[in-house]
């Protein structure tokens, strides 16, 4: 049986930072919006290390929902080198996804935005100036009619595939994550610590993300598959926590490479984890989805939704792009090359109190500590490659 309801002016898929960011902000801008969530309720285990960066933080300023604030930053590589670098404000938080993910919803009902939930998408139609969007909620099928849709339903994007617009998750592009909520009581509650090992953590890096004294998330996530997530785990966890007390346990995926692909067709949107935005280095993604989801409420409201790519990268693409660069240097030094570098920066850092960390600020702050970095940049990356880090920090 099927059921016809009313039309909207979007209908976002996904109840996420990125589909509850663009119902918030076209909500806020008048237009008609209806929320289709597949759970039972927004706000759930993710597989997520849960940090922002504290200019993030300050856009969204969230009331409830940070677990602890970050003022250290610890950096192992290939069990070599170990330093910690400070600051007097914080770097960043971490969050509590369940409760922050609900936070942003309720933002954008309140502004307006219809939930619905239990409900998931299955499938689009075009017909002439409208989509009919298909929904199965509970066994019946529902019909919308909306003008735009917008996908913000992560990694697999239903809306991406139906469009046209995804096909499989490519090799290369994908973070593979394994993840542990644990406890051991040498997890310090203000430090993030990030760990390299090219026998553990090949293509990715090691990483504990502190809820509170003793507690963190502590995960592997790598570019080539789960297996290797997994062991890389194993075998971290073996070596840094032995008594650590795991209490629950998570994999995915984490997409990127998506800042240059199709992002919006014939009035189809795709933002966030659906557009494979998270950054190409950390796999970090809250701070990129929410903003995608802005920015395309944005192009929506000024009826100029083919601006919507072109404004995304004015946005996040300089950051996205270095970040792209510092991945593809990285993950081709050899061992020895690694190292030295890393020597370079703990005899300038460690223990230093540095300001808020961005992509162009540290890029900056790297290559003015190691200036053997531009030799490797030509070495691995060629002169193309060096010109553009050159413009890119002038």
């Amino acid at each position: 049986m099927i059921s016809l309801k009313q039309a909207y002016d979007v209908i976002v898929v996904g109840g996420g930072p990125a589909g509850s960011s663009t119902s918030f902000h076209l909500a806020d801008l008048g237009k008609k919006v209806l929320v289709v969530e597949k759970d039972r309720e927004v706000g759930r285990n993710v597989l997520c290390a849960e940090g922002i960066s504290r200019g993030f933080y300050e856009i969204v300023k969230p009331e409830r929902g940070v677990a602890s604030e970050i003022k250290k930053i610890r950096i192992l590589v290939e069990d070599e080198i170990d330093f910690t670098v400070l600051s007097k404000s914080s770097f960043g938080y971490i969050l509590e996804r369940k409760i922050f993910d609900r936070l942003l919803f309720e933002r954008a009902v309140e502004k307006g935005a219809v939930p619905l939930i239990n409900s998931k998408f299955f499938d689009l139609k075009k017909e002439g100036n409208y989509y009919r969007v298909f929904v199965n909620r509970g066994g019946q099928i529902l019909e919308f009619l909306s003008q735009y849709v917008v996908g913000a339903d992560g990694p697999g994007s239903g809306v991406g595939l139906k469009a046209g617009m995804r096909a499989e998750l490519r090799q290369g592009f994908t973070h593979y994550c394994s993840q542990v909520y644990l406890y051991d009581k040498s997890i310090e509650e203000d430090t993030i610590v990030f760990y390299y090992s090219e026998a553990l953590t090949t293509g990715g890096y090691g990483w504990v993300f502190p809820k509170k004294k003793g507690f963190a998330n502590v995960g592997v996530g790598v570019d080539t598959s789960w297996d290797s997530a997994d062991a890389g785990l194993k075998l971290f966890l073996e070596k840094y926590f032995p008594n650590g007390k795991i209490l629950g346990a998570l994999r995915g995926v984490v997409p990127w490479g998506g800042m240059d692909d199709t992002l919006y067709k014939d009035g189809v949107f795709l933002v966030g984890d659906a557009g494979r935005l998270a950054d190409p280095m950390s796999g970090g993604g809250i701070a990129n989805a929410y903003l995608s989801g802005k920015i395309a409420a944005e192009s929506i409201a000024t009826d100029s939704p083919e601006s919507y790519s072109e404004s995304l990268k004015k946005v996040l693409g300089r950051d996205y792009y270095i970040s792209t660069t510092v991945k593809k240097v990285f993950y081709s030094l050899k061992r020895d090359e690694l190292v030295e570098i890393f020597k370079d920066l703990k005899r300038s850092l460690d223990g230093q109190y540095l300001e808020d960390i961005n992509a162009v600020s540290a890029l900056k702050m790297v290559l003015g500590i190691s200036p053997r970095i531009f030799g490797v940049l030509v070495s691995h990356g060629g002169n193309k490659l060096n010109e553009f880090v050159r413009k890119i920090i002038s």
